[in-house]
């Protein structure tokens, strides 16, 4: 993080602006919910993560994210070591952040920066609890089952370095 969050003031013009522009699925298909209105906003000055240096994943996305994982290590990552360390460091960090909090227990996404820093996204759902069409609050799996989906992005990171390591690129 480059700051300490903070409450910001945004108008209609502003909350239409991040409603139109800002909210993008992974398949490219715009987000219409508006999820932003004019009022108060909590705001952090982050690192930047983009494509190619990033990859998306999450406990419901292996597959897309297996399939690409072979070609970001193997073009995008400079030092598998230090690729391995940090992401093993980023695991245990968000296996304690998921222990904490249930809110990010809902539609769990962090994307994989190439020195293994991993960020999570959509935390909005912390302050918003997604609720279901009666009302009622939706959890998400459970802190046992989101740990065991990040060890598996560990062993799946874990694969492909073997493979690229042992030149199949």
């Amino acid at each position: 993080m480059l700051g300490s969050p903070r409450v910001v003031a945004i108008n209609a013009r502003e909350a239409g602006h991040l409603n139109q522009h800002l909210l993008w699925s992974i398949d490219g298909e715009h987000i219409r919910d508006g999820r932003f209105r004019s009022g108060e906003a909590v705001v952090q000055p982050v690192h930047s993560c983009m494509s190619p240096t990033c990859l998306l994943f999450g406990c419901d996305k292996h597959t897309a994210f297996a399939g690409l994982l072979q070609s970001f290590v193997c073009t995008q990552v400079d030092n598998t070591s230090k690729l391995l360390y940090e992401l093993e460091q980023s695991i245990d960090s968000s296996k304690a952040m998921l222990e904490a909090t249930d809110c990010l227990h809902l539609d769990f996404q962090a994307l994989m920066r190439n020195d293994g820093a991993i960020f999570q996204i959509d935390l909005d759902r912390c302050f918003e609890p997604m609720v279901d069409d009666e009302g009622r609050t939706i959890y998400g799996p459970s802190s046992s089952e989101l740990d065991h989906c990040l060890d598996h992005v560990l062993e799946l990171v874990r694969l492909k370095v073997s493979y690229a390591e042992s030149g199949r690129c």
